[in-house]
C-alpha cells in the first residue's frame, strides 16, 4: 500500500494544481494524508471539500512535525512525499516507488524543477545553488518535494522536529550514514516535481535567511557559510582604505556576481523575449546581495542556536 503525504500552509493559489496533479497520476495513491499547518485562506478547505485527500490541520507545526503527524496517521508500507506548492508529472508517483517497490532501494527521490513565470523567478533560479550548472554533475540534492521510502526507514530516523527547516538535508544525511541505500531518478522531465518560486522579495529573503538559520541549527554546510562570511568581511575591510579598496570591493563583488549569474542566466531565460533578459539581469545585482545578508545573519543566528550536546547527533 502506498501512502502520499504532503505539509503545507497557506496554498490557496497553488492547491487546485496540486489536487489536480495528484488526480491525474498514471498510478493512483491508495491515500493521501494533508497536514495543514494552520492555513489563514482557506487552503485546508479546498483540500477537503476535494474529497482526495484526509486533510489534519495542526497550527503552528514546523514542517518535520506535519510530515511525522502525516506519516503516523498514514497505513502504507511505502510513503511517497511531496510539498504544496508543487506540481508533479502524471508518471510521477509510477516511477517513484518502482525502486522501492522493487527491493532495489530503501529511498528513492525524483528530479524537481523551478515553474519560471516572470523575470523575478528566473532570478531567484540563477541564485539558488551559486554556482552549480544545470548540467554540472554532482551528488543529488534530495528533497521531499518528490521523496518515497518505506516506512521502516522512517520508524528508524524521523523527521527531527527541533530543526525547523533544513531537515531535509538533515534526514537524508542520518538515512546514509546508516547504511540505507538511496536511488536517485534521472532528471527526466516526464517524471520531475515542478515547484514554485518565492512571490515576493520579501519571501525570498526570508526563505534564504530560514535555510540557513536550520544550516546553522543543524550544524551543516558550515565551509560554505564560512567562506561567505569571510568574503563579505573582506569586502567590508576593503572599503576602509579609500578609493583603491573601495575598487578593489567593488571588482571583487562584480567578479562574484558574473560567476554565479553565468551558471544559469541561459537556462533560466531560455526562449524568452529580451525585455525579459533584462529584466532578470536587474533583479540579480539587489537579489545576490539582499539574499547573500540573509544567509550570513540566518547561519550566525542558527549557529549561535545549535542545540550541541543534547543528542541531536
Amino acid at each position: 500500500m502506498i501512502s502520499l503525504v504532503t505539509t503545507l500552509k497557506n496554498e490557496a493559489t497553488t492547491v487546485e494544481d496540486l489536487i489536480a496533479a495528484v488526480r491525474a497520476q498514471t498510478r493512483p495513491t491508495d491515500e493521501w494524508i494533508v497536514v495543514d499547518g494552520g492555513s489563514g485562506d482557506g487552503t485546508a478547505e479546498r483540500l477537503a471539500a476535494s474529497g482526495v485527500c484526509r486533510v489534519i490541520v495542526l497550527p503552528d507545526s514546523n514542517i518535520s512535525a506535519g510530515r511525522n503527524r502525516a506519516i503516523e496517521a498514514a497505513s502504507g508500507d511505502i510513503i511517497a512525499v511531496i510539498d504544496g506548492g508543487c506540481r508533479p508529472a502524471p508518471n510521477w508517483l509510477a516511477r517513484l516507488v518502482g525502486p522501492v517497490e522493487t527491493g532495489r532501494a530503501d529511498i528513492a527521490a525524483g528530479p524537481t524543477r523551478p515553474i519560471i513565470e516572470t523575470p523575478f523567478d528566473a532570478a531567484q533560479w540563477v541564485l539558488l545553488d551559486q554556482f552549480v550548472s544545470p548540467i554540472t554533475p554532482r551528488r543529488a540534492a534530495l528533497s521531499s518535494r518528490s521523496l518515497a521510502f518505506r516506512r521502516e526507514v522512517w520508524a528508524d530516523c524521523k523527521y527531527p522536529e527541533w530543526l525547523a527547516i533544513g531537515e531535509d538535508r538533515w534526514l537524508i544525511d542520518a538515512w546514509r550514514a546508516r547504511g540505507r541505500r538511496i536511488e536517485t531518478l534521472p532528471d527526466d522531465a516526464s517524471l520531475a516535481v515542478n515547484w514554485r518560486m518565492r512571490p515576493t522579495p520579501r519571501a525570498f529573503v526570508v526563505q534564504h535567511f530560514r535555510y540557513m538559520r536550520g544550516d546553522g541549527q543543524a550544524g551543516l554546510r558550515t565551509k560554505t557559510n564560512l567562506a561567505r562570511l569571510a568574503f563579505y568581511l573582506l569586502i567590508v575591510v576593503s572599503l576602509a582604505f579609500g578609493a583603491r579598496g573601495a575598487g578593489f570591493a567593488l571588482l571583487a563583488w562584480l567578479i562574484y556576481l558574473l560567476a554565479t549569474v553565468l551558471t544559469r542566466i541561459v537556462p533560466a531565460t531560455r526562449n524568452r523575449p529580451v525585455a525579459f533578459l533584462a529584466k532578470t539581469l536587474l533583479f540579480l545585482p539587489p537579489a545576490l546581495l539582499a539574499m547573500d545578508l540573509a544567509k550570513i545573519f540566518g547561519y550566525l543566528l542558527g549557529w549561535f542556536q545549535h542545540p550541541r550536546g543534547n543528542g541531536h547527533r
